[in-house]
């Protein structure tokens, strides 16, 4: 397929809103020692303020609300264990309104994809 058709259909998908294109940097190779997936749940009437204060952490790589025994998910990434010490002992309970916090340390990552199978011909 010729060069054109490819960029002329990546930016028609950019244009749409389907396709970002970003670049993914390997975290261990810029010097942060710890991923770490948190669980979050919060109280009800401090959720708003709480995630617009995730939000901002530069810690934070991923957030999300759900349904279910949490309230948030997110990803961070720290420079070390007392980093993430500090996030989790002194920054989060400054911010208020987290009832309770479970931290999963990533040991390895299997997997790292960010692509959606074609999921297109298959039953529904």
């Amino acid at each position: 397929m010729p060069e054109s058709t490819v960029r002329f259909r990546a930016n028609r998908l950019r244009r749409e809103g389907i396709l970002n294109i970003v670049a993914m940097a390997n975290p261990h190779r810029l010097g942060y020692a710890i991923l770490a997936v948190i669980l979050l749940r919060v109280r009800p009437k401090a959720r708003a303020r709480v995630i617009e204060a995730l939000e901002k952490l530069p810690e934070v790589q991923y957030l999300s609300s759900c349904a279910g025994r949490v309230d948030l998910v997110l990803q961070v990434v720290c420079r070390d264990q007392e980093d993430l010490r500090r996030l989790l002992a002194e920054r989060f309970p400054a911010l208020g309104g987290i009832l309770e916090s479970e931290t999963l340390l990533e040991l390895e990552v299997h997997k790292f994809k960010y692509a959606y199978p074609n999921l297109a011909g298959q039953p529904r």
